[in-house]
């Protein structure tokens, strides 16, 4: 949780659990969480039941790791919520300043702006930088 940038309150919307589901058991509160709740919870931290419910920190599993291997330039999402802030902010000015992105730019430019995001450690992406990064890859499209 800690690791992924992830408040509980993130995980709980994520996993489309109740509110305070996932507090609750971290306070001790919820004794017996559900199969599928632990499951949901899982799956938003890219980890098995199993290692979420192990002692020591959660590593990637060893199918999560071989899927990315299949996909090159795969991107682990880190930080959902950081992501799908970039996401919102890269359309929202696209559509500000009247321009029309392609799939392909609008992956780029998402992908760059979490990026960079989470290099400088921001808690949210930069309007700046996606402002100019939209501009780069936008008026150098022909290139």
């Amino acid at each position: 949780m800690f690791e992924k940038h992830l408040s509980a309150g993130q995980i709980e919307k994520m996993a489309g659990l109740k509110a305070y589901g996932v507090r609750n058991i971290l306070l001790g509160r919820s004794k017996k969480p559900s199969a599928v709740t632990l499951k949901a919870i899982a799956a938003v931290l890219g980890c098995s039941i199993e290692e979420l419910l192990s002692e020591g920190p959660i590593e990637h599993t060893e199918a999560s790791q071989e899927k990315e291997k299949k996909m090159p330039g795969a991107l682990s999402i880190e930080n959902p919520a950081l992501f799908v802030e970039a996401t919102h902010l890269t359309f929202q000015l696209a559509e500000g300043t009247g321009k029309i992105l392609s799939t392909e730019q609008a992956f780029k430019i998402v992908r760059e702006a979490y990026v960079f995001a989470l290099k400088k450690n921001l808690v949210a992406p930069d309007k700046d930088f996606i402002e100019w990064l939209m501009d780069q890859v936008v008026d150098h499209a022909s290139l």
